[in-house]
């Protein structure tokens, strides 16, 4: 077993009473040599567990590493955007959870429906493509 490191999470709040506990941050822990798709465990117990939303995990520049999708059952599985590497790689030490659901690509400033990306059919892709903007 290697040393432990830290890395610094934060995510969005989901709901009014979520906000109260606002900025959601915590240090999440990783081996040295752990890889990214092994890490994303600890993030997906780090982000509300939910139905049918995707989580967009994001470097501190707003980079995307990775994305967390919860189904119908509240299980979930991983897409990383960047090639998997350690942990200890990256470049920044902090990452952000943004949250998105099926009504709504989820976003504060804008929050523009997910009818905005008519040619993606799954929330993942409308959530990637709503990334670039």
């Amino acid at each position: 077993m290697g040393m432990l490191k830290k890395i610094h999470v934060e995510r969005e709040s989901v709901c009014m009473g979520h906000d109260c506990n606002a900025p959601n941050a915590r240090d999440l822990e990783y081996e040295t040599n752990e890889l990214l798709s092994e890490f994303m465990d600890s993030v997906a117990r780090y982000v509300l567990t939910m139905k049918n939303v995707v989580w967009s995990v994001v470097t501190s520049k707003g980079r995307a590493i990775a994305y967390l999708m919860f189904d119908e059952d509240a299980s979930y599985k991983y897409e990383l955007a960047i090639p998997d590497m350690k942990v200890s790689e990256l470049t920044e030490k902090r990452i952000y959870c943004r949250y998105y659901y099926k009504g709504k690509l989820f976003d504060y400033s804008t929050e523009p429906p997910t009818e905005m990306y008519p040619e993606c059919k799954m929330l993942l892709e409308k959530v990637k493509e709503h990334e670039k903007i």
